[in-house]
């Protein structure tokens, strides 16, 4: 699944910080290396970034749900990990997982760059989110 995105930094019209075909595939790079069955499928210059993870066990829903709410942080905090140490703005995240067997999306979340800089920068704010909501949890859902 390979991202092609043509003029990706040649915009006229936004002047804001773009994400390059080498940081798109870094971050490709960085998501294939932690995750097992998760693709970055676009990352647009304005700072989105559209994430699937393939779900290939259709008969274990318990075990299929607990890999789902698992990895959800980890995507997130990864992306957001990364972009932060790129000095670059990121406005949202979608996180979307599909079964591969049922051929159907199973969820879909979408975390948008104010909540998620709270993980690093305002440190009671995550601490008191931490104590209301456990690791596998967010406290927005969209």
């Amino acid at each position: 699944m390979e991202l092609k995105i043509p003029e990706f930094n040649k915009s006229q019209t936004n002047d804001s910080k773009q994400l390059t075909e080498e940081e798109v595939k870094e971050i490709k790079d960085v998501l294939r290396k932690k995750f097992k069955r998760i693709g970055l499928t676009a990352a647009t210059k304005d700072g989105r970034f559209y994430i699937i993870e393939v779900i290939t066990d259709g008969k274990n829903k318990e075990q299929t749900a607990k890999e789902v709410a698992l990895q959800r942080p980890d995507i997130i905090d990864t992306i957001g990990e990364w972009c932060k140490n790129k000095g670059m703005e990121f406005k949202v995240i979608f996180v979307e997982f599909y079964d591969k067997v049922q051929k159907k999306k199973i969820s879909q979340s979408a975390y948008h760059s104010h909540l998620l800089e709270i993980q690093y920068e305002d440190k009671e704010y995550k601490d008191a989110l931490r104590e209301g909501f456990s690791k596998y949890k967010r406290a927005t859902k969209f």
